[in-house]
């Protein structure tokens, strides 16, 4: 029995010490009715494009290692162009939405590309001043 109440007191402990973390993944959370190719995490700006993946490592995006970040992802990395009015507004780790103008047609390319007609910003990317700077 005391071995039993010692391990729930260090499971206790291991448990509550891992939730006291800081987050080093940015993952993009799906609501049950949205569609799984219209979201995604924005780990680089070029050209009025995002690109975008499910889920990236903050340290990955920090050091601009796109080409590991794709390599998890594989094929669930897309580049978006976005609305030139977004454009400024959207950082990298962020988290955004985009809707394509009536059918969505997508480039048969790696990694794929899109246009959509506007985005929503679901979750804006928690960057310390130390770390904005670095993605400057």
């Amino acid at each position: 029995m005391k071995a039993f109440c010692l391990s729930g007191i260090l499971l206790l402990g291991v448990v509550c010490g891992c939730s006291a973390e800081t987050e080093t993944r940015i993952e993009v959370e799906r609501q049950s009715t949205e569609s799984a190719g219209n979201s995604g995490v924005v780990i680089d700006k070029q050209d009025g494009r995002v690109l975008l993946v499910p889920g990236a490592e903050k340290q990955d995006i920090l050091n601009g290692a796109i080409d590991t970040i794709l390599v998890e992802n594989n094929e669930n990395a897309i580049w978006v162009r976005i609305p030139s009015d977004d454009y400024s507004l959207v950082s990298k780790g962020d988290i955004i939405r985009y809707f394509g103008k009536g059918v969505t047609a997508v480039d048969a390319s790696f990694p794929a590309q899109t246009e959509a007609a506007r985005i929503e910003i679901r979750t804006p990317a928690d960057w310390s001043e130390e770390e904005r700077a670095l993605l400057e």
